[in-house]
């Protein structure tokens, strides 16, 4: 009773240590773990939401550098102010316009942001100021005999002043009245070569005071040819004449070059039905042409009225800076971005070159340049738009981003735009910084992991000592109870002797043999006792020497005989007449068999019958002892070799015991290397075999 007092006493000792030194300290380390983890977490949501913005920020830098990079390149190609006059000049600005989507027109301003381009009409009143009135006597005296009809001599003045002439503005008049005699003298060659020089002298320059020279070349050679019989070469001078009228427009008056047109096109019209598929294409291209040319003028007109008038200090100071400006101007229900950059250090290029930008162009130039620099795992960079921008098929609009950004630069003029970051696939914010994180949940799961297990070990161990405690209590029980019996037997024996009461010879040595067996008895139960004892403290130690079979098991049968001697025990052996020795501790094997010898007789049930057989086989001294009484359950069979261990099935409870004899087998097979093998069926007995390597 007092052991099973002390149980509970003692799990509740254990129960408040647990809680004070392990479990309550546990709690404090998870809770500040736990602390300790979101405060991280939360550092490095910070640092990773600080890494996106800095992401963020230096994206939209270079977005906008590829932007202003692509329309810096643009400028850059236009062709430096060497020759306002060149027709290369023109054809390079055209150039640069048709080569990229998003250039819709380009215009070019000089110092005082006077327009260089796009062109107009060259001013009515300012045509005699540029070509100044011709004072030449020859031609004065030509013009006079011409006019009274003496052509001839007419011709010889023209062509002793043009001998004479010094200037260009005097050769071509000259050459002018020369081939216009010629004509009329029916000298349709020596006119035709008069009228090329003169294209050839004008050079482009339309000089001429009233009409330009080159014109009334160009009109006068489609006739001629036109009347040598010529169709298709007249077809293709009077082209080439309404392609020279179309390219420099800007050199004549509105009213002078719109007579000048009509007259050439009416004139080719006339002609075409002499006209090869190649002309008729060609013609349909300068038509198409002079549709551009007159694009052109009105862009003029919008850069007079909305760019230069509005947006003056803009250009003024571009002029003085070779920094990309963007200006927003809005015509009607429409917007234009314009690119202006200005050029210093150069006279001979343009102070201020412009575009006039493509917006849905400009949107594709700024998704590619977000895609080019789009190449995280874990980050997508997109350009997003509101609701109001829905018709740009560039545009995402998506409120699933983490952080956004406007266009510094640029974005004023993309109002609704803005850059957004965001994870990939189907990941959160979380997702990107919790990725540092699993290495401090695995510790923290592990350190719970590890209290948890160190919880369950403790209180299996608890129930392991409570039970070990409870079998040590009833061990102790047992084995008193074992020791009390022979004992008194002893007691009572040696009484009846030393009172005298017992006088016949033959009775007493009965009683002698008595006292004998049950000293036998109480000497094996403290052997078992002691030798467990000594194994506990691990200083059992065990003496081998070479031992024969047969004599070993002799000595084990008439020790079994002493202690059950008397008793209804049929013993039935098997042991050959000739075995090998073998190397063993003979007190060891001997008290282990004898365990299996005493538990066989206990557990035989009425029917005490037991098997006891020695052999040798496969290099193995096996000694087995059968009975044929309750046996023992499998799910036992292995538990009856642990230390104190008694099984409660079919009432074994009752029989006496110790709960060490089993397990003292099993240690003395594993001392020499050996096993104990079992094997029972209840109700019909069970088999031991002591196996000893020989």
């Amino acid at each position: 009773m007092a052991h099973s007092a002390h149980h509970p006493a003692l799990r509740k000792r254990v129960v408040i240590i647990f809680l004070g030194a392990v479990l309550l300290p546990s709690l404090i380390l998870c809770y500040l773990g736990l602390k300790s983890i979101q405060q991280e977490k939360d550092r490095q949501e910070r640092i990773h939401l600080q890494n996106l913005e800095n992401t963020l920020s230096l994206a939209v830098s270079r977005i906008e550098s590829d932007v202003e990079d692509e329309l810096r390149g643009l400028i850059n190609q236009l062709p430096p102010r060497t020759d306002l006059s060149g027709k290369y000049f023109y054809e390079q600005i055209r150039k640069v316009q048709n080569k990229s989507d998003l250039v819709d027109a380009i215009f070019l301003l000089n110092d005082d942001l006077h327009i260089i381009y796009p062109r107009t009409f060259f001013p009515g009143d300012r045509r005699g100021e540029a070509n100044p009135a011709i004072e030449n006597p020859y031609i004065e005296s030509g013009e006079f005999l011409e006019a009274r009809g003496n052509v001839r001599e007419a011709l010889a003045h023209y062509e002793q002043g043009l001998e004479l002439s010094t200037t260009h503005m005097e050769r071509l008049a000259l050459l002018v009245r020369v081939a216009r005699c010629e004509l009329k003298l029916k000298k349709f060659e020596n006119s035709l070569t008069t009228y090329r020089k003169i294209i050839n002298l004008d050079n482009g320059r339309f000089l001429g005071r009233d009409v330009p020279y080159v014109l009334i070349a160009y009109y006068q050679i489609a006739n001629i040819t036109a009347q040598l019989d010529s169709q298709e070469a007249a077809v293709s001078i009077m082209l080439d004449n309404y392609e020279l009228l179309l390219e420099n427009f800007y050199r004549l008056p509105e009213a002078q070059y719109a007579f000048y047109v009509a007259r050439v096109r009416e004139k080719i019209e006339q002609i075409t039905r002499s006209a090869t598929e190649e002309q008729v294409n060609r013609y349909n291209d300068l038509q198409s042409l002079e549709i551009q040319y007159q694009q052109e003028r009105f862009l003029r007109e919008f850069i007079e009225e909305h760019l230069i008038a509005e947006h003056k200090n803009i250009l003024s100071a571009t002029q003085s800076s070779t920094t990309m400006r963007y200006i927003r101007v809005r015509v009607d229900t429409s917007e234009l971005v314009i690119a202006v950059k200005g050029h210093t250090g150069d006279a001979r290029r343009t102070r201020v070159a412009g575009l006039i930008l493509n917006r849905s162009a400009l949107i594709g130039l700024l998704c590619e340049s977000v895609e080019s620099h789009n190449t995280s795992e874990d980050i997508k960079i997109s350009l997003l738009a509101d609701g109001t921008q829905s018709g740009d098929s560039y545009s995402v609009s998506d409120d699933s981003y983490i952080l956004t950004s406007g266009l510094s630069g640029i974005g004023e003029f993309f109002p609704g735009y803005k850059i957004g970051i965001a994870p990939r696939g189907d990941d959160s914010i979380d997702a990107l910084f919790m990725r540092s994180l699993i290495l401090y949940y695995i510790l923290f799961a592990t350190i719970i992991g590890l209290i948890i297990f160190g919880v369950v070990f403790i209180f299996r161990d608890i129930s392991r000592e409570e039970e070990f405690s409870r079998l040590k209590s009833e061990f102790i029980s047992n084995v008193s109870h074992e020791i009390k019996t022979p004992i008194a037997t002893i007691r009572t024996l040696a009484e009846n002797l030393n009172e005298g009461w017992i006088s016949n010879p033959d009775k007493q040595r009965s009683y002698f043999h008595l006292i004998n067996k049950e000293a036998e008895r109480l000497s094996h139960l403290a052997e078992n006792i002691l030798d467990f004892s000594r194994i506990e403290a691990r200083r059992k130690t065990y003496r081998k020497e070479k031992v024969n079979p047969n004599e070993l098991s002799q000595k084990i049968l008439k020790r079994f005989k002493m202690i059950y001697g008397g008793e209804d025990i049929k013993l039935n052996t098997d042991i050959p007449g000739r075995l090998s020795e073998v190397e063993l501790s003979p007190e060891s094997i001997e008290q282990a068999v004898l365990n299996l010898l005493d538990n066989a007789v206990k557990y035989s049930d009425t029917k005490k019958e037991i098997d006891f057989r020695v052999e040798q086989r496969n290099g193995d001294l096996i000694i087995s002892v059968t009975d044929y009484g309750i046996g023992i359950p499998k799910n036992e069979q292995q538990m009856i070799f642990e230390k104190f261990y008694r099984s409660d099935s079919n009432g074994t409870k009752k029989i006496p015991g110790s709960g060490i004899g089993l397990s003292l087998v099993k240690e003395i097979a594993e001392m020499h290397n050996g096993r104990i093998d079992v094997s029972s069926e209840v109700g019909r007995g069970s088999t031991f075999s002591l196996v000893i390597p020989i």
